[in-house]
């Protein structure tokens, strides 16, 4: 590529310069207006070219070129957390908030939160970490806050026997309070999916 040096725009009036850039295509002598990226390495660093030059090099330029289909998954799937680390939700150690300021106390109780969906679950009265849509789901199974996953098993099994349509002579009523046991179930025990089962 050729020395890229600003120079005065000729157009100008009123005793005003600016400084434009001049392609990067050697032989080039048109303004260089669009960007384009050096190096997947080098996000911040690029080439400026005229409107032809920049379609040339974006059409034979290939981010992936180097790298392996492992490696181009690997890309693609950390991509989508903008290549930050991630962990399953529960998962990560509560050691891992070490380092990290909380001078307004926002996650003090975050301890508590952990044991929400063990098999024995310590009651927590008075503070509930069940949101609004949790407890109405929790209500259609006939249970409260205080229910552990154990408990929300036992009243599925309960209620699916009573309410399914094959027992009911395909009553419509009965199906729909089937319908909204197997949603509230399904709902509560995937806010437990990090857990086994």
């Amino acid at each position: 590529m050729k020395d890229n040096t600003a120079r005065p725009h000729p157009g100008l009036d009123l005793g005003q310069k600016k400084d434009i850039q001049s392609c990067d295509h050697p032989d080039c002598r048109e303004e260089g207006l669009f960007r384009a990226p050096k190096s997947r390495d080098r996000p911040d660093d690029y080439y400026w070219f005229c409107k032809p030059h920049v379609r040339d090099y974006n059409t034979s330029w290939d981010f992936f070129a180097d790298m392996d289909r492992d490696q181009i998954n690997a890309w693609q799937r950390d991509s989508q957390t903008w290549h930050r680390p991630t962990w399953r939700m529960g998962t990560r150690p509560m050691g891992g908030m070490d380092g990290i300021r909380d001078d307004m106390g926002i996650f003090e109780d975050l301890a508590g939160f952990a044991g929400r969906f063990t098999e024995n679950a310590p009651p927590n009265p008075g503070k509930s970490t069940y949101g609004a849509e949790d407890m109405r789901q929790l209500a259609i199974l006939g249970l409260d806050e205080s229910a552990t996953i154990a408990d929300i098993k036992n009243a599925y099994k309960k209620l699916v026997k009573r309410y399914h349509p094959d027992v009911n002579g395909n009553d419509a009523s009965a199906e729909d309070k089937f319908k909204e046991i197997v949603n509230a179930y399904h709902h509560m025990t995937s806010l437990k999916s990090g857990s086994s089962e």
